[in-house]
């Protein structure tokens, strides 16, 4: 399992747009990447903050993932409208109780 946490900061002026990509791109990993066992995008209590959290089965599926269409949308939308561009981080699974 290869999971990632990303974090970025949105202009306050464009959190409605942010939002309505966010839930798009996730419909489109989803409906697309069987390969993808977890996506969830989280806002923070500040209202501009955002954690996205993913889980792929192996390193195929993450590059699958990373070399779509509605990556590269999602990214041209999400960048522009950054305050603090995202941060990603591998992460290690310790338990969990889905495995």
């Amino acid at each position: 399992m290869i999971g990632i946490m990303v974090k970025y900061k949105i202009k306050k002026e464009e959190i409605n747009e942010a939002k309505k990509a966010i839930r798009e791109f996730i419909n489109s990993v989803l409906k697309n990447e069987p390969g993808t066992h977890y996506y969830g995008a989280y806002q923070l209590n500040d209202n501009v903050s955002f954690v996205h959290f993913m889980e792929f089965r192996d390193e195929k599926s993450k590059k699958i993932h990373e070399n779509t269409s509605y990556v590269k949308k999602f990214v041209s939308i999400l960048y522009p409208n950054c305050v603090e561009k995202p941060v990603f981080t591998e992460l290690k699974l310790i338990k969990s109780n889905m495995h």
